[in-house]
């Protein structure tokens, strides 16, 4: 996998060049109904899950891998620019190990932004700015137990100005590359992925537009 630098203001993403994380111990999603602080908290929580089994050296066996198997999770992607943001969603991956082939989709997207430094997520100041519409779309190969394909879709939403007013409408097409593995434990299997690549992100108030191209990095997991 490809590293990721860490975010200043999450040190559970600080090790994501081993493994990306988002999700909860369970594997079922959280609800878009739960807290940002619960649903980002969710992440710690399958970070550790997976690094253990990582660091553990616990890959699946080729030969035991089923045909298919359905895992659940999520995904979350920060701005180059500003990686005091976070743009997050639940995720259902269908992984056909016959076919070689992966593909999922993440919804429930939304919008947090991290008003303080921190180590780690309890102690986070965390924002809500919103939840967006739309959703996005994996494609993938499967090779062994590497995983890489595209995550790709149009997201929409309201833009803000630096006073928190609404300034106009959002659209931002996405386009990420993911590069990851799968692991196990006693759960199940756990796939994981480091996200990059960028979104063209138009904002429209009124007659008048502008267009910004954005550089992103993020990461990926689910889980049985």
């Amino acid at each position: 996998m490809k590293g990721i630098k860490m975010s200043a203001c999450t040190k559970l993403l600080s090790s994501v060049a081993i493994l990306g994380v988002l999700s909860a111990c369970s594997s079922s999603s959280p609800s878009v109904e739960a807290s940002v602080e619960e649903r980002l908290g969710a992440i710690e929580d399958l970070n550790e899950r997976g690094l253990a089994s990582l660091e553990a050296e616990n890959f699946p066996d080729e030969a035991d891998l089923p045909g298919t198997a359905t895992l659940t999770g999520g995904l979350a992607v920060f701005d180059e620019a500003d990686d005091s943001s976070v743009i997050f969603g639940d995720m259902e991956v269908v992984a056909d190990f016959e076919n070689s082939e992966i593909d999922g989709r993440a919804e429930n997207i939304t919008v947090a932004e991290f008003l303080n430094e921190c180590e780690e997520i309890e102690d986070c100041d965390v924002e809500f700015i919103q939840n967006l519409d739309g959703s996005l779309t994996l494609a993938g190969t499967i090779d062994g137990v590497d995983l890489e394909g595209e995550i790709t879709g149009e997201l929409t939403g309201t833009s803000f100005d630096e006073e928190g007013e609404a300034a106009g409408d959002l659209s931002a097409l996405v386009a990420l590359d993911a590069d990851g593995t799968f692991v196990e434990d006693e759960q199940g299997l756990i796939a994981g992925a480091d996200l990059e690549g960028g979104a063209e992100v138009t904002v429209t108030d009124g007659e008048e537009s502008f267009e910004e191209e954005l550089d992103l990095f993020g990461v990926m997991v689910v889980a049985e």
